[in-house]
């Protein structure tokens, strides 16, 4: 095959392509001597052969099958050229070989087709005679069968397929004029991009509108060809991917199924019906995808007929995922009532808890170095506290505060990324991580924390209720808020005993000063606030949060604990007993409370989310970094919750407590009904026989000013 440039042989299935190194033996009268009389033995004994038609087909019998094996045993072409052998038809033999063992296109028995005239026009090339009984049966007639083309060019190439496509009858026939359907990675790309548009989609439903999504849906497609287009440039014009290509991107488009899957069950709570119905198709259209691809890397055909299609088939369907997420039509608001039964009333002190953890806190009761936690364990009500799946602390927060999912009261995120489309709220997790993915080169910024339902102590204060919550994260700020500047303690203005306890031997000054230093100033600053505005009255609530023990477990969690994996904490023993410290100086805190303003009331203790090992993956980065373990909430530990006081059962543990839960427990504590909007319940079973005797739960619908959400 005399050529200079690349050709594409794939359509040259049923005919040898004769190199220039054989045409030249051919040429050469000393050489091709042999050769000329090996072609007249040919022809001869293919004159010879008996024949019968079966089905139309040539079957060919007897010993032209033993001259196929013995021709199965000759040397592969590469070894042909290279001494040079002037044998032609072992070129066919190796086409016929390998092109009919792996792809099995022809079948022992099948001839070779016939090429008519026009097919070879103007080609160097050789023809047989050859003897053949029609189907009829009428006689035997002479063929013309080609058995060696040479072509100089790719033009020549494709002259040679459009006239064999006029003439060609055969099954090869058909396979070798079917058009080259060349990949397109940039179609690929933005199908791809256009999958991660519907993710966001799903997570964020707000941005579900059409002149939003189509923004959305356009900027990650382009981002998508974008990343898509180095590969366009390495690819060479008309080249489709290999088995390998497809099973690899059928592979990661399962990944992708699910991924999408894993973000709807981990955003039960934060996402409505409408937006998990996109996630779920967004599944089962990359799910469809990667099945595709495998069937393509199975069956080559099909790769050949569907390298182009594929993409675009698949581009209009994430197209089209969005109009599944039209959003439902909201509930009818029904008024609330003029008047709402009430109940006896009593006063709370709710003390929230941020970075403790309750193995600690249990383990610390045990051993008597905690005896305010002892005490309220004892005569109380406790146990685990249910988390949401996902943590986001403007969230977890603020369902604890309503009682109600994240889909409901709208806090999703404490950050967003801005887009033309809108804000971001939501971003896809890793799962097994605390790392989100979101677009590319979008900075992160503080989201607007506006919460669409109230607060149990707004609810309360609605009912007449005298109330005050200081240092609640993500809520409103207040008047009662602002108080805490006046009662800010400085870590430097911090007594020297309590400085001595908090850091100890072995602990740098630059250390103590940004973790239990800073700590114990923010929650003495928030105890200080809340014990100069305690409301007045009967019925009071005193709210308050001491999240001065973060800046503590995270970088003092894991020293001393088995549970964390990865590199030595460095001042190991040292940060193990300033992490002890910090939980002693926290239960000196709520004893005074309880002395101070404990009495008459019920007393309600909790942490949303306990510090723990982190996520798998995130240990195994910081491993990688070489970075020591921190504790933090985002493995989804538990939180917990302590009642105790007036109402409560002594001795109790409570096995299925919710975050939800939280909010309605204190309400109806607090003599006011149930809303039915609250989609946490009221933890009946910690209450006592008095209380649960003499006092009926009514329930109302709802306690928002717009109506029931």
């Amino acid at each position: 095959m005399r050529t200079e440039k690349a050709l594409e042989v794939a359509a040259l299935q049923d005919i040898v392509l004769v190199p220039a190194a054989i045409e030249e033996v051919r040429g050469d009268p000393a050489r091709s001597e042999l050769a000329g009389e090996e072609d007249e033995r040919r022809q001869a004994d293919a004159s010879g052969h008996d024949r019968h038609p079966v089905g139309g087909r040539e079957v060919v019998q007897g010993k032209w099958h033993a001259e196929r094996a013995e021709d199965r045993d000759r040397r592969p072409f590469r070894e042909a050229s290279e001494h040079r052998r002037p044998d032609a038809d072992g070129l066919d033999d190796e086409f016929h070989r390998r092109d009919a063992g792996h792809l099995r296109h022809v079948r022992d028995g099948e001839r070779a087709p016939e090429v008519g005239a026009e097919a070879v026009a103007g080609l160097k090339h050789r023809e047989l005679s050859r003897l053949r009984l029609p189907a009829d049966g009428s006689g035997l007639e002479k063929q013309r069968v080609v058995r060696r083309v040479v072509v100089d060019g790719p033009e020549d190439t494709q002259r040679f397929v459009d006239g064999h496509r006029m003439g060609g009858e055969t099954r090869r026939a058909r396979i070798m004029s079917e058009p080259i359907r060349p990949f397109h990675p940039l179609l690929a790309g933005a199908a791809v991009g256009a999958a991660w548009a519907d993710l966001l989609l799903g997570l964020n439903p707000h941005l579900l509108t059409p002149a939003r999504a189509l923004t959305l849906m356009a900027l990650c497609a382009a981002g998508g060809a974008a990343v898509a287009w180095p590969l366009q440039l390495a690819l060479r014009r008309g080249e489709r991917p290999g088995r390998t290509g497809a099973l690899v991107f059928g592979l990661a488009a399962a990944l992708f199924a699910l991924f999408a899957e894993a973000q709807r069950l981990i955003y039960l709570a934060f996402v409505a019906g409408e937006a998990r119905r996109v996630l779920g198709a967004t599944a089962v259209a990359a799910g469809v995808w990667a099945a595709a691809a495998f069937a393509s890397a199975l069956a080559p055909r099909a790769r050949r007929r569907a390298a182009a299609p594929v993409p675009a088939l698949f581009l209009g369907l994430f197209l089209f995922v969005p109009l599944l997420g039209g959003r439902s039509r909201p509930p009818a608001a029904l008024a609330t009532p003029p008047s709402l039964p009430t109940a006896a009333t009593r006063s709370l002190l709710v003390v929230g808890l941020e970075g403790v953890s309750w193995e600690l806190v249990t383990a610390g009761a045990s051993e008597g170095a905690l005896p305010t936690f002892a005490e309220l364990l004892k005569h109380g009500a406790a146990g685990p506290l249910e988390t949401l799946g996902s943590f986001d602390r403007a969230a977890l927060w603020t369902t604890a505060a309503t009682g109600k999912r994240p889909l409901k009261h709208g806090v999703v995120s404490g950050d967003e990324q801005r887009t033309p489309a809108g804000a971001l709220l939501l971003r896809p997790l890793v799962p097994g991580s605390a790392f989100r993915i979101g677009l590319p080169f979008v900075p992160l910024r503080r989201a607007a924390l506006e919460s669409r339902s109230l607060a149990f102590w707004e609810i309360l204060g609605r009912r007449g209720h005298d109330t005050a919550a200081l240092g609640w994260p993500a809520a409103a700020r207040t008047e009662t808020e602002e108080r805490l500047e006046t009662f800010r303690v400085e870590p430097a203005r911090l007594d020297r005993p309590l400085v001595r306890t908090l850091a100890p031997e072995g602990l740098s000054s630059e250390m103590a000063l940004r973790t239990t230093l800073a700590g114990a100033a923010r929650d003495l600053s928030v105890v200080g606030a809340a014990l100069g505005t305690v409301p007045q009255g009967l019925s009071n609530v005193l709210v308050l949060v001491l999240s001065g023990a973060q800046n503590v477990a995270r970088p003092f969690g894991a020293a001393g604990d088995p549970r964390y994996w990865g590199l030595p904490v460095p001042e190991a023993e040292a940060r193990a007993r300033a992490l002890k410290a910090y939980y002693r100086f926290l239960d000196d805190l709520l004893r005074d409370l309880v002395e101070r303003e404990g009495r008459d009331r019920t007393i309600c203790v909790f942490s949303p989310a306990s510090f723990g090992p982190p996520p798998p993956l995130d240990a195994v980065a910081s491993f990688l970094r070489a970075e020591p373990p921190r504790a933090g909430p985002e493995a989804g530990a538990d939180g917990f919750l302590v009642l105790q006081g007036a109402g409560i059962r002594e001795g109790v543990r409570l096995t299925s407590a919710h975050l939800l839960d939280l909010a309605p427990t204190l309400i109806v504590l607090a003599g006011e009904p149930m809303a039915r909007d609250i989609d946490g319940r009221v933890l009946a079973e910690a209450f006592d026989e008095r209380f649960s005797g003499r006092t009926s739960i009514p329930i109302v619908t709802t306690f928002e000013p717009e109506g029931p959400q």
